[in-house]
């Protein structure tokens, strides 16, 4: 059984979909309690729109935290999907859960409320979680989101305001785009517009929290694996999705599967606010597949397209001083220094950089400077 089940992770974890299906037949057969096993059928049940067989894959789940979670909050969108609100949300209040996931129910029966029609209840759910921490994006953008389709604009740009002012920084594209969404006047719509897109959002959740568990320095630690798994299952659900995409990318790069990052960059839909540092990151992926070249021509391009992003000059500088070009690297340096304004403590890292690539060059006057 636990050869089966390592086996099948390992095939989902790559959404090798047709062997991880005949792996979930012969696991069932050797361990019918296996989790991920259940919650595979219970995903294809529900994308099916068979609820009542979804509903009896997520029940149970036995004593492990993650999996009480997932059960309990897959089980409220199987009765969102049915219209079936009020149960939705009883489900919702009956678990006993340890203290951190209580963020994760009340982000989601603010999400479920919302699709509900329970705005005001919605509303409760993401104050409550904005109270303790304004920091956490997808509630900052789900909760602006809900404000701003309710009609307060006003409401939900403060809360976008409000998580740059925490974060302490520029802060993530996406909500700067959405807050010159909303300054626009342009109707916005909810964060998750139906139960699928919820189901997906349970998974890329969780799948983002269990891939981001610290990596041992060597081995494929369990929760790594997991958390690629519970990735692709959000992405079986809502396969163009960004978020899950790029933290599919993000815990590749940690399995140091370089190439399988780059398949997910590139699935990525193009047009984000997130499209240039999308293809910085695939640039630097090749760097450490030693496709050098490919990366400084994509970096290069992507400069010439954005003339006035630091991020593609500064990737150059770093790919070609980690190869010893030195002057190359310096002069990508400068050019990235020569669009900073006004040079701030946060920009330090460029001066040291172009610093040490001149004195590997032997100009050490202008390495002192």
């Amino acid at each position: 059984a636990m050869l089966v089940d390592s086996a099948l992770q390992m095939e989902a974890s790559r959404a090798n979909s047709p062997r991880a299906e005949a792996l979930v037949k012969e696991l069932v057969r050797v361990e019918a309690t296996n989790r991920v096993a259940h919650v595979l059928l219970g995903i294809a049940a529900f994308k099916a729109g068979r609820f009542a067989d979804a509903e009896a894959h997520f029940k149970g789940g036995g004593t492990h935290p993650i999996g009480e979670l997932t059960n309990v909050l897959a089980r409220a969108w199987i009765l969102q999907a049915q219209a079936k609100t009020d149960e939705a949300l009883a489900v919702l209040d009956a678990p006993k859960l340890p203290d951190w996931a209580s963020t994760f129910v009340r982000y989601h029966r603010a999400l479920l409320a919302d699709l509900g029609g329970r705005a005001s209840e919605a509303r409760a759910s993401y104050s409550r979680i904005s109270k303790n921490d304004q920091r956490i994006l997808r509630v900052a953008l789900a909760y602006a989101r809900h404000a701003a389709n309710a009609g307060d604009a006003k409401l939900g740009q403060s809360i976008l305001k409000g998580y740059f002012e925490r974060i302490k920084g520029e802060g993530h594209p996406y909500p700067r785009a959405l807050l010159r969404e909303m300054e626009s006047r342009i109707r916005t719509p909810l964060h998750v517009t139906s139960a699928s897109e919820g189901m997906a959002e349970l998974f890329y959740g969780l799948g983002e929290l269990l891939a981001g568990e610290p990596v041992p320095a060597a081995g494929d630690p369990v929760t790594l694996r997991l958390g690629l798994v519970f990735l692709q299952f959000s992405l079986r659900l809502s396969p163009d999705a960004t978020f899950p995409l790029l933290a599919l990318a993000g815990a590749q790069e940690t399995a140091k599967r370089y190439g399988a990052a780059i398949d997910a960059y590139d699935r990525v839909p193009k047009g984000t606010p997130l499209a240039v540092a999308v293809d910085v990151s695939k640039a630097l992926n090749l760097n450490q597949l030693e496709r050098v070249e490919e990366a400084n021509t994509l970096l290069v391009d992507l400069a010439r397209r954005h003339p006035h992003d630091i991020r593609p000059l500064e990737a150059l500088g770093n790919i070609m001083r980690a190869h010893k070009r030195y002057a190359e690297a310096a002069e990508y340096y400068g050019k990235a220094i020569a669009l900073i304004a006004k040079p701030e403590t946060r920009h330090w890292t460029f001066f040291y950089a172009r610093g040490t690539c001149y004195e590997r060059l032997k100009k050490l006057p202008q390495a002192e400077a």
